[in-house]
Protein backbone atom coordinates (compact mmCIF):
# COMPACT_ATOMS: atom_id res chain seq x y z
CA UNK A 1 0.00 0.00 0.00
CA UNK A 2 2.98 2.51 0.83
CA UNK A 3 4.61 1.59 -2.27
CA UNK A 4 1.46 2.40 -4.39
CA UNK A 5 1.00 5.72 -2.66
CA UNK A 6 4.62 6.24 -4.08
CA UNK A 7 4.12 5.74 -7.63
CA UNK A 8 1.12 8.08 -7.26
CA UNK A 9 3.45 10.87 -5.98
CA UNK A 10 5.75 10.49 -8.75
CA UNK A 11 3.37 10.10 -11.37
CA UNK A 12 1.74 13.55 -10.17
CA UNK A 13 5.44 15.43 -9.83
CA UNK A 14 6.16 14.14 -13.20
CA UNK A 15 2.65 15.55 -14.73
CA UNK A 16 3.28 18.70 -12.74
CA UNK A 17 6.92 19.08 -14.52
CA UNK A 18 4.99 18.29 -18.01
CA UNK A 19 2.80 20.80 -17.22
CA UNK A 20 5.68 23.48 -16.32
CA UNK A 21 7.72 22.69 -19.56
CA UNK A 22 4.24 22.40 -21.70
CA UNK A 23 3.44 26.42 -20.15
CA UNK A 24 6.99 27.77 -20.80
CA UNK A 25 7.15 26.43 -24.35
CA UNK A 26 4.07 28.06 -25.27
CA UNK A 27 4.87 31.33 -23.88
CA UNK A 28 7.96 31.20 -25.77
CA UNK A 29 6.48 30.18 -28.74
CA UNK A 30 3.61 32.51 -28.29
CA UNK A 31 6.17 36.00 -27.80
CA UNK A 32 7.72 34.16 -31.05
CA UNK A 33 4.61 34.54 -33.20
CA UNK A 34 3.92 37.77 -31.70
CA UNK A 35 7.41 39.30 -33.10
CA UNK A 36 6.73 36.81 -36.14
CA UNK A 37 3.93 38.54 -36.83
CA UNK A 38 5.66 42.53 -36.65
CA UNK A 39 8.41 40.33 -38.61
CA UNK A 40 11.19 42.13 -37.03
CA UNK A 41 14.68 40.84 -37.96
CA UNK A 42 17.94 41.42 -35.68
CA UNK A 43 20.49 43.86 -37.58
CA UNK A 44 23.96 42.21 -37.10
CA UNK A 45 25.33 45.18 -38.73
CA UNK A 46 24.42 48.21 -40.21
CA UNK A 47 26.10 47.80 -42.91
CA UNK A 48 24.28 44.53 -44.07
CA UNK A 49 20.93 46.44 -45.50
CA UNK A 50 20.15 42.71 -46.86
CA UNK A 51 17.66 41.62 -43.73
CA UNK A 52 14.35 40.06 -45.46
CA UNK A 53 11.66 41.90 -43.93
CA UNK A 54 8.32 40.93 -45.38
CA UNK A 55 7.02 37.35 -46.69
CA UNK A 56 7.62 38.16 -50.01
CA UNK A 57 11.64 38.58 -49.55
CA UNK A 58 12.12 42.12 -50.42
CA UNK A 59 15.12 43.67 -49.26
CA UNK A 60 15.32 46.42 -47.33
CA UNK A 61 15.98 49.91 -49.11
CA UNK A 62 18.63 51.95 -48.12
CA UNK A 63 17.10 55.39 -46.09
CA UNK A 64 16.56 58.70 -48.01
CA UNK A 65 20.37 60.55 -48.09
CA UNK A 66 19.48 63.75 -46.77
CA UNK A 67 17.71 62.73 -43.54
CA UNK A 68 19.28 61.66 -40.09
CA UNK A 69 17.88 59.37 -37.73
CA UNK A 70 17.43 62.09 -35.11
CA UNK A 71 13.77 61.37 -34.04
CA UNK A 72 14.50 63.48 -30.92
CA UNK A 73 14.75 66.54 -33.22
CA UNK A 74 11.32 66.60 -33.95
CA UNK A 75 10.34 65.71 -30.17
CA UNK A 76 9.13 69.61 -29.57
CA UNK A 77 5.77 69.21 -32.26
CA UNK A 78 2.64 68.20 -31.89
CA UNK A 79 0.93 65.24 -33.05
CA UNK A 80 -2.89 64.57 -33.84
CA UNK A 81 -4.89 61.80 -31.80
CA UNK A 82 -3.50 59.45 -34.75
CA UNK A 83 -0.27 60.25 -34.44
CA UNK A 84 0.58 62.04 -37.07
CA UNK A 85 3.19 65.16 -36.19
CA UNK A 86 2.10 68.15 -36.61
CA UNK A 87 3.83 71.43 -36.67
CA UNK A 88 3.49 74.33 -34.41
CA UNK A 89 0.95 75.75 -36.42
CA UNK A 90 -0.96 72.81 -36.26
CA UNK A 91 -1.65 71.78 -39.88
CA UNK A 92 -0.53 69.03 -41.84
CA UNK A 93 2.46 69.55 -43.78
CA UNK A 94 3.68 66.72 -46.05
CA UNK A 95 7.27 67.88 -46.26
CA UNK A 96 7.20 67.43 -42.57
CA UNK A 97 5.62 64.23 -42.11
CA UNK A 98 7.62 62.55 -44.94
CA UNK A 99 10.99 64.15 -42.85
CA UNK A 100 9.96 62.57 -39.83
CA UNK A 101 8.56 59.33 -41.27
CA UNK A 102 12.27 59.40 -43.46
CA UNK A 103 14.10 59.88 -39.93
CA UNK A 104 11.85 57.01 -38.34
CA UNK A 105 13.39 54.73 -41.62
CA UNK A 106 16.63 55.32 -40.92
CA UNK A 107 16.35 54.77 -36.85
CA UNK A 108 14.42 51.80 -37.37
CA UNK A 109 17.42 50.45 -39.52
CA UNK A 110 20.16 50.66 -36.93
CA UNK A 111 17.31 49.80 -34.09
CA UNK A 112 15.24 47.24 -35.44
CA UNK A 113 11.64 47.82 -33.48
CA UNK A 114 8.30 47.38 -34.23
CA UNK A 115 7.02 50.11 -32.41
CA UNK A 116 9.33 52.51 -34.42
CA UNK A 117 8.47 50.62 -37.99
CA UNK A 118 4.33 51.02 -36.92
CA UNK A 119 5.26 54.92 -35.90
CA UNK A 120 7.06 55.09 -39.83
CA UNK A 121 3.88 53.29 -41.34
CA UNK A 122 1.09 55.89 -39.95
CA UNK A 123 3.30 58.60 -41.55
CA UNK A 124 3.43 56.53 -44.67
CA UNK A 125 0.14 55.63 -44.70
CA UNK A 126 -0.74 59.38 -43.95
CA UNK A 127 1.02 60.26 -46.84
CA UNK A 128 -0.81 57.42 -49.08
CA UNK A 129 -4.24 58.24 -48.00
CA UNK A 130 -3.56 62.24 -48.24
CA UNK A 131 -2.52 62.04 -52.23
CA UNK A 132 -4.54 63.56 -54.61
CA UNK A 133 -4.65 61.36 -57.57
CA UNK A 134 -5.31 63.00 -61.22
CA UNK A 135 -5.53 60.62 -63.73
CA UNK A 136 -3.07 57.32 -64.33
CA UNK A 137 -0.19 58.86 -63.56
CA UNK A 138 -0.20 62.01 -61.51
CA UNK A 139 -0.52 62.44 -57.73
CA UNK A 140 0.41 65.06 -55.72
CA UNK A 141 -0.02 66.34 -52.01
CA UNK A 142 -1.77 69.84 -51.54
CA UNK A 143 -1.22 72.16 -49.00
CA UNK A 144 -4.06 73.46 -47.39
CA UNK A 145 -2.66 76.69 -45.72
CA UNK A 146 -0.38 79.90 -47.39
CA UNK A 147 3.02 80.90 -46.87
CA UNK A 148 2.59 85.01 -47.75
CA UNK A 149 6.28 85.48 -48.17
CA UNK A 150 6.50 82.75 -51.08
CA UNK A 151 3.33 83.79 -52.55
CA UNK A 152 1.80 80.61 -52.15
CA UNK A 153 -1.54 80.38 -51.62
CA UNK A 154 -3.60 76.99 -50.90
CA UNK A 155 -3.72 74.74 -52.84
CA UNK A 156 -0.19 74.98 -53.59
CA UNK A 157 1.92 72.19 -54.17
CA UNK A 158 6.18 71.27 -53.66
CA UNK A 159 8.69 69.98 -55.31
CA UNK A 160 10.36 69.14 -52.07
CA UNK A 161 7.20 67.56 -50.95
CA UNK A 162 7.38 65.28 -54.14
CA UNK A 163 10.64 64.06 -53.88
CA UNK A 164 10.87 63.16 -50.42
CA UNK A 165 7.34 61.61 -50.22
CA UNK A 166 9.08 58.86 -52.99
CA UNK A 167 10.99 57.89 -50.85
CA UNK A 168 8.80 57.58 -47.94
CA UNK A 169 6.89 55.30 -49.66
CA UNK A 170 9.77 53.36 -51.25
CA UNK A 171 10.49 52.50 -48.06
CA UNK A 172 7.25 51.59 -46.87
CA UNK A 173 7.33 49.25 -50.01
CA UNK A 174 10.10 48.01 -48.98
CA UNK A 175 9.11 46.89 -45.27
CA UNK A 176 6.06 45.81 -46.66
CA UNK A 177 6.52 44.57 -49.91
CA UNK A 178 2.85 46.56 -50.60
CA UNK A 179 3.02 47.38 -54.38
CA UNK A 180 0.71 50.19 -54.06
CA UNK A 181 2.95 52.22 -51.96
CA UNK A 182 5.35 51.58 -55.02
CA UNK A 183 2.82 52.57 -57.39
CA UNK A 184 1.93 56.16 -55.76
CA UNK A 185 5.57 56.84 -55.88
CA UNK A 186 5.43 56.27 -59.70
CA UNK A 187 2.51 58.80 -59.91
CA UNK A 188 4.44 60.96 -57.54
CA UNK A 189 7.25 61.30 -59.94
CA UNK A 190 4.74 63.11 -62.32
CA UNK A 191 4.75 66.28 -61.61
CA UNK A 192 8.06 66.73 -62.30
CA UNK A 193 7.38 66.22 -65.96
CA UNK A 194 4.97 69.54 -66.02
CA UNK A 195 5.15 72.75 -65.83
CA UNK A 196 3.89 75.18 -63.17
CA UNK A 197 1.43 76.50 -65.39
CA UNK A 198 -0.12 72.76 -65.85
CA UNK A 199 0.02 71.43 -62.41
CA UNK A 200 3.55 70.58 -62.02
CA UNK A 201 6.02 71.66 -60.20
CA UNK A 202 8.95 72.58 -63.00
CA UNK A 203 10.19 76.09 -63.99
CA UNK A 204 12.86 77.68 -65.89
CA UNK A 205 15.61 80.54 -66.25
CA UNK A 206 15.64 83.03 -68.80
CA UNK A 207 18.29 80.07 -70.52
CA UNK A 208 16.09 77.91 -70.62
CA UNK A 209 17.36 75.54 -67.45
CA UNK A 210 15.20 73.71 -65.28
CA UNK A 211 14.11 74.30 -62.13
CA UNK A 212 11.69 71.99 -59.61
CA UNK A 213 10.31 74.70 -57.14
CA UNK A 214 9.71 74.33 -53.52
CA UNK A 215 6.72 76.38 -53.91
CA UNK A 216 5.31 75.53 -57.19
CA UNK A 217 3.70 79.25 -57.25
CA UNK A 218 3.64 81.91 -60.36
CA UNK A 219 6.18 83.77 -58.45
CA UNK A 220 8.75 80.95 -58.89
CA UNK A 221 11.70 82.08 -55.70
CA UNK A 222 13.66 79.14 -56.91
CA UNK A 223 14.34 77.85 -53.21
CA UNK A 224 17.89 76.62 -53.44
CA UNK A 225 17.48 73.62 -50.96
CA UNK A 226 14.21 72.13 -51.79
CA UNK A 227 15.31 71.63 -55.04
CA UNK A 228 18.00 69.52 -53.60
CA UNK A 229 15.82 68.00 -51.13
CA UNK A 230 13.50 67.34 -54.55
CA UNK A 231 16.41 65.81 -56.56
CA UNK A 232 17.80 63.69 -53.39
CA UNK A 233 14.10 61.97 -53.57
CA UNK A 234 13.87 61.50 -57.35
CA UNK A 235 17.31 59.89 -57.45
CA UNK A 236 15.72 57.47 -54.90
CA UNK A 237 13.68 56.11 -57.25
CA UNK A 238 16.29 55.71 -59.84
CA UNK A 239 18.32 53.88 -57.65
CA UNK A 240 15.65 51.66 -57.01
CA UNK A 241 14.47 50.36 -59.83
CA UNK A 242 17.04 51.95 -62.56
CA UNK A 243 14.23 54.14 -63.34
CA UNK A 244 15.22 55.92 -66.61
CA UNK A 245 12.55 58.72 -66.20
CA UNK A 246 13.54 59.54 -62.74
CA UNK A 247 17.44 59.62 -64.45
CA UNK A 248 16.43 62.06 -66.78
CA UNK A 249 14.74 64.36 -64.50
CA UNK A 250 17.47 64.20 -62.06
CA UNK A 251 20.13 64.27 -64.59
CA UNK A 252 18.56 67.66 -65.95
CA UNK A 253 17.98 69.05 -62.50
CA UNK A 254 21.75 68.19 -61.71
CA UNK A 255 23.35 70.14 -65.06
CA UNK A 256 21.37 72.99 -64.39
CA UNK A 257 22.15 73.06 -60.71
CA UNK A 258 25.97 73.84 -62.08
CA UNK A 259 25.34 76.46 -64.58
CA UNK A 260 22.87 78.61 -61.90
CA UNK A 261 24.82 78.17 -58.70
CA UNK A 262 27.07 81.08 -58.43
CA UNK A 263 23.61 82.79 -58.13
CA UNK A 264 23.22 81.77 -54.67
CA UNK A 265 26.48 82.72 -53.60
CA UNK A 266 26.85 86.05 -51.71
CA UNK A 267 30.26 85.71 -51.21
CA UNK A 268 30.23 85.67 -48.03
CA UNK A 269 26.97 83.42 -47.41
CA UNK A 270 24.18 81.46 -49.49
CA UNK A 271 21.60 83.34 -50.65
CA UNK A 272 18.14 80.64 -49.62
CA UNK A 273 16.28 82.09 -52.86
CA UNK A 274 16.40 84.45 -55.37
CA UNK A 275 15.03 86.59 -52.67
CA UNK A 276 18.91 87.52 -52.00
CA UNK A 277 17.74 86.42 -48.53
CA UNK A 278 20.89 85.49 -46.85
CA UNK A 279 20.84 82.48 -44.80
CA UNK A 280 22.57 81.73 -41.67
CA UNK A 281 25.75 79.85 -40.18
CA UNK A 282 23.89 77.66 -38.61
CA UNK A 283 20.84 76.63 -40.34
CA UNK A 284 19.94 76.86 -44.21
CA UNK A 285 23.96 77.51 -45.04
CA UNK A 286 24.71 74.55 -43.11
CA UNK A 287 22.39 72.43 -44.74
CA UNK A 288 23.36 74.15 -48.37
CA UNK A 289 26.73 72.60 -47.25
CA UNK A 290 25.85 68.97 -46.83
CA UNK A 291 23.47 68.89 -49.73
CA UNK A 292 26.33 69.99 -52.45
CA UNK A 293 28.37 67.69 -50.35
CA UNK A 294 26.24 64.78 -50.96
CA UNK A 295 25.59 65.76 -54.80
CA UNK A 296 29.41 65.66 -55.10
CA UNK A 297 29.22 61.85 -53.52
CA UNK A 298 26.70 61.02 -55.70
CA UNK A 299 27.92 62.38 -58.98
CA UNK A 300 31.69 62.84 -58.29
CA UNK A 301 31.83 65.97 -60.10
CA UNK A 302 34.58 68.23 -57.65
CA UNK A 303 32.52 71.06 -59.01
CA UNK A 304 30.04 70.74 -56.34
CA UNK A 305 32.93 69.59 -53.79
CA UNK A 306 34.53 73.06 -54.68
CA UNK A 307 31.30 74.67 -53.60
CA UNK A 308 30.65 73.24 -50.33
CA UNK A 309 34.47 73.91 -49.30
CA UNK A 310 33.50 77.85 -50.14
CA UNK A 311 30.56 77.89 -48.73
CA UNK A 312 32.18 76.23 -45.53
CA UNK A 313 34.85 78.81 -45.36
CA UNK A 314 32.18 81.92 -45.16
CA UNK A 315 31.53 80.39 -41.01
CA UNK A 316 35.20 79.35 -40.58
CA UNK A 317 34.99 76.49 -37.74
CA UNK A 318 37.64 77.29 -34.65
CA UNK A 319 39.64 79.72 -36.20
CA UNK A 320 41.30 82.37 -33.81
CA UNK A 321 42.72 85.49 -35.47
CA UNK A 322 42.94 89.13 -34.68
CA UNK A 323 42.95 91.81 -37.41
CA UNK A 324 44.96 95.16 -37.33
CA UNK A 325 44.65 98.90 -38.97
CA UNK A 326 47.64 100.15 -39.69
CA UNK A 327 47.42 104.31 -40.66
CA UNK A 328 50.09 106.26 -41.93
CA UNK A 329 49.89 109.36 -39.69
CA UNK A 330 51.11 106.88 -36.62
CA UNK A 331 52.97 104.10 -38.02
CA UNK A 332 53.04 103.21 -34.43
CA UNK A 333 48.96 103.40 -34.61
CA UNK A 334 47.62 99.82 -34.21
CA UNK A 335 43.62 99.47 -33.60
CA UNK A 336 41.58 96.04 -33.55
CA UNK A 337 39.96 95.90 -36.96
CA UNK A 338 37.35 92.71 -35.43
CA UNK A 339 34.12 94.18 -35.94
CA UNK A 340 31.59 93.74 -33.13
CA UNK A 341 30.09 90.03 -33.65
CA UNK A 342 30.77 89.91 -37.24
CA UNK A 343 27.90 92.25 -38.30
CA UNK A 344 28.48 92.66 -42.02
CA UNK A 345 25.97 95.20 -42.39
CA UNK A 346 25.64 97.77 -39.53
CA UNK A 347 29.02 98.54 -38.14
CA UNK A 348 32.15 99.90 -40.01
CA UNK A 349 35.95 101.30 -39.67
CA UNK A 350 36.66 104.13 -41.92
CA UNK A 351 40.56 105.09 -42.92
CA UNK A 352 39.59 108.72 -42.57
CA UNK A 353 40.87 109.19 -46.32
CA UNK A 354 44.28 108.44 -45.35
CA UNK A 355 46.36 105.83 -47.44
CA UNK A 356 48.22 103.50 -47.64
CA UNK A 357 46.18 101.27 -45.66
CA UNK A 358 48.23 98.13 -43.91
CA UNK A 359 45.83 95.71 -42.86
CA UNK A 360 47.42 92.56 -41.12
CA UNK A 361 45.98 89.43 -39.58
CA UNK A 362 47.11 87.27 -37.22
CA UNK A 363 46.22 84.25 -36.70
CA UNK A 364 47.29 82.04 -33.44
CA UNK A 365 49.01 79.04 -35.29
CA UNK A 366 50.49 78.43 -38.98
CA UNK A 367 47.31 77.62 -41.17
CA UNK A 368 46.55 77.22 -45.08
CA UNK A 369 45.01 80.34 -46.19
CA UNK A 370 42.88 79.90 -49.76
CA UNK A 371 42.06 83.68 -50.43
CA UNK A 372 40.08 86.71 -48.90
CA UNK A 373 36.90 88.00 -48.18
CA UNK A 374 36.90 92.05 -48.50
CA UNK A 375 33.59 93.48 -47.79
CA UNK A 376 33.10 97.02 -47.46
CA UNK A 377 30.18 99.50 -47.27
CA UNK A 378 30.21 100.57 -51.19
CA UNK A 379 31.93 99.76 -54.00
CA UNK A 380 33.38 103.27 -54.24
CA UNK A 381 34.69 102.77 -50.92
CA UNK A 382 36.17 98.76 -51.60
CA UNK A 383 40.06 98.09 -52.08
CA UNK A 384 41.24 99.02 -55.66
CA UNK A 385 44.58 99.30 -55.75
CA UNK A 386 45.89 97.03 -53.19
CA UNK A 387 48.39 94.24 -52.77
CA UNK A 388 48.75 91.24 -50.08
CA UNK A 389 51.98 89.69 -48.81
CA UNK A 390 52.98 86.80 -46.94
CA UNK A 391 55.69 85.26 -45.33
CA UNK A 392 57.09 82.02 -46.67
CA UNK A 393 58.72 79.16 -44.35
CA UNK A 394 62.09 80.86 -44.90
CA UNK A 395 60.91 84.20 -43.17
CA UNK A 396 60.71 85.74 -46.65
CA UNK A 397 58.19 88.53 -47.57
CA UNK A 398 56.28 87.23 -50.73
CA UNK A 399 53.52 89.06 -53.02
CA UNK A 400 50.42 86.55 -53.97
CA UNK A 401 49.89 86.59 -57.63
CA UNK A 402 46.71 87.89 -57.89
CA UNK A 403 46.96 87.64 -61.57
CA UNK A 404 46.39 83.71 -61.10
CA UNK A 405 43.91 84.65 -58.65
CA UNK A 406 40.17 83.87 -58.89
CA UNK A 407 38.58 87.61 -58.06
CA UNK A 408 35.10 87.86 -57.74
CA UNK A 409 32.89 91.01 -56.67
CA UNK A 410 29.18 91.76 -55.90
CA UNK A 411 27.05 94.64 -54.75
CA UNK A 412 24.57 92.72 -52.00
CA UNK A 413 21.82 94.28 -51.17
CA UNK A 414 18.53 92.96 -49.40
CA UNK A 415 15.01 94.44 -48.35
CA UNK A 416 16.92 97.70 -49.34
CA UNK A 417 18.38 97.48 -45.60
CA UNK A 418 21.54 95.21 -46.05
CA UNK A 419 24.13 96.69 -48.09
CA UNK A 420 27.52 95.55 -48.76
CA UNK A 421 30.54 94.83 -51.32
CA UNK A 422 32.09 92.32 -51.38
CA UNK A 423 35.32 91.63 -53.21
CA UNK A 424 36.52 88.00 -53.35
CA UNK A 425 39.97 86.84 -53.59
CA UNK A 426 41.00 82.95 -53.74
CA UNK A 427 44.49 82.13 -54.39
CA UNK A 428 46.24 80.05 -57.11
CA UNK A 429 47.40 78.09 -54.23
CA UNK A 430 46.99 77.94 -50.53
CA UNK A 431 49.67 79.35 -48.58
CA UNK A 432 50.67 78.40 -45.57
CA UNK A 433 51.29 81.43 -42.80
CA UNK A 434 50.59 82.67 -39.28
CA UNK A 435 50.44 86.01 -40.62
CA UNK A 436 49.44 87.94 -44.05
CA UNK A 437 49.41 91.64 -44.74
CA UNK A 438 47.34 93.92 -47.41
CA UNK A 439 48.27 97.02 -48.73
CA UNK A 440 45.48 99.43 -50.19
CA UNK A 441 46.52 102.59 -52.10
CA UNK A 442 44.58 105.41 -53.10
CA UNK A 443 43.08 105.69 -56.69
CA UNK A 444 40.91 107.49 -58.64
CA UNK A 445 37.33 105.85 -57.87
CA UNK A 446 38.86 105.00 -54.17
CA UNK A 447 38.81 108.63 -51.80
CA UNK A 448 38.13 106.78 -48.44
CA UNK A 449 38.35 102.96 -47.57
CA UNK A 450 35.41 101.70 -45.57
CA UNK A 451 35.26 98.12 -44.45
CA UNK A 452 33.15 96.23 -42.81
CA UNK A 453 35.29 92.74 -42.22
CA UNK A 454 37.89 90.79 -43.81
CA UNK A 455 37.01 87.34 -43.50
CA UNK A 456 40.10 85.20 -44.31
CA UNK A 457 39.01 81.75 -46.18
CA UNK A 458 40.03 78.81 -45.40
CA UNK A 459 38.88 75.98 -48.35
CA UNK A 460 41.74 73.02 -47.05
CA UNK A 461 40.18 73.37 -43.65
CA UNK A 462 40.46 70.02 -41.47
CA UNK A 463 37.26 70.72 -40.26
CA UNK A 464 35.33 70.53 -43.37
CA UNK A 465 37.39 67.45 -44.12
CA UNK A 466 36.33 65.64 -40.84
CA UNK A 467 32.65 67.11 -41.43
CA UNK A 468 32.63 65.98 -45.21
CA UNK A 469 34.02 62.44 -44.01
CA UNK A 470 31.39 62.20 -41.27
CA UNK A 471 28.90 62.17 -44.01
CA UNK A 472 30.64 60.49 -46.32
CA UNK A 473 30.33 57.78 -43.61
CA UNK A 474 26.99 57.96 -43.43
CA UNK A 475 26.45 58.06 -47.13
CA UNK A 476 28.82 54.87 -47.18
CA UNK A 477 26.96 51.96 -45.77
CA UNK A 478 24.17 52.70 -47.81
CA UNK A 479 26.23 51.80 -51.39
CA UNK A 480 24.60 48.36 -51.22
CA UNK A 481 22.95 47.40 -53.39
CA UNK A 482 19.20 46.28 -53.82
CA UNK A 483 18.44 42.83 -54.98
CA UNK A 484 15.78 43.14 -57.67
Amino acid sequence: MRKKKENNFIRNKKKMIFFFVFLISLIFFSIYLLFSSCRIDNFKNINDLAVLDNKENFSLFPPYYLKDDNINSFSKLSFDSEGIILPSYKKYNPVTVAQYAASLYRYYLKNPNFLIKREFLKQADWLYNNAVVKGNDLAIWEYDFPVKDQGAEPPWISAMAQGEIISVLIEAYTLTGNREYLELAHKALGPFKFDIEKGGVKSYWPDGSIFYEEYATEKKYKVLNGFIFALAGVYDLYRFEKNPIAKKIFDEGVESLKKKLENYDALFISYYSLSKKPTKCESYHKIHIKQLSWLYYITGDRFFLEYAKLFNAYCPQQKKYSIYTFLPKDVNYKKEFKLKNGDFFKDYWSSDNQFPVKIKIFFDKKIKLSGLNMISLSEKDSPQDYDIFYKNFLGIKLKIDRSKSIIKKNDFEYLKSLKNYTTQIIFSKSVYIKEIEIVIYSSKSNENLVMKEIVPLFLEDDYFYSYYNNLFDQFSFLDYKVKQ
